[in-house]
């Protein structure tokens, strides 16, 4: 449908929405890759934070057999491991982690930390891979924060965090990411439209 078609341009970053003003076509994509999955917000038609990527190191390859059964893939699978940190002014709001099935991203574990910290990952498995994220499922839940969630996000163990499990799919729904991230709320909310 047509509303399908926009609401996927908008989680491209290719147009934005302001309620009561329209839809627009935006000036650059990159000016909300960050803010895909992470748009954070004091409220309800307020200014979007800018976030910044971290990589927190290259991307590791190994094999994640609880992943792969959340995948539907075989449990002998090779997944690429990608931690990272999204920035808000220098102080770190979200500590995520993707897995990406190795055979489909040759290469992966070599691309510079410049690059991974430059572009958000979609961007890269779009333009490098060709695989468009045409669909996620996602799952949120409230969690207290462990000893390695809390040292990732800087805040005391305990701190109640947001947890964001996410599968992307591609054409033919072919699932390519399972993420998962915590996020920081107290503050700001996670903005979904």
């Amino acid at each position: 449908t047509v509303r399908h078609a926009v609401k996927t341009l908008v989680d491209q970053g290719y147009l934005s929405r302001s309620q009561g003003r329209g839809t627009f076509v935006n000036d650059s994509v990159a000016q909300t890759d960050s803010l895909r999955y992470y748009r954070l917000s004091k409220g309800f038609g307020g200014e979007i934070s800018a976030l910044v990527i971290k990589s927190l190191r290259k991307p590791q390859k190994g094999n994640f057999p609880e992943v792969a059964d959340k995948m539907g893939l075989d449990r002998n699978q090779a997944f690429f491991k990608y931690d990272r940190i999204f920035l808000l002014a220098s102080e770190p709001v979200v500590y995520v982690t993707s897995y990406l099935p190795a055979d489909l991203f040759e290469g992966f574990d070599r691309l510079a930390i410049q690059v991974l910290d430059e572009l958000p990952l979609y961007l890269i498995v779009e333009q490098k891979y060709s695989m468009p994220s045409l669909e996620t499922k996602e799952g949120f839940s409230a969690v207290l924060a462990d000893s390695r969630i809390a040292e990732m996000l800087k805040i005391a163990e305990g701190s109640p965090v947001l947890r964001m499990e996410m599968l992307v799919a591609t054409n033919r729904n072919v699932y390519f990411e399972y993420r998962e991230s915590y996020c920081i709320t107290s503050e700001r909310q996670l903005i979904r439209d």
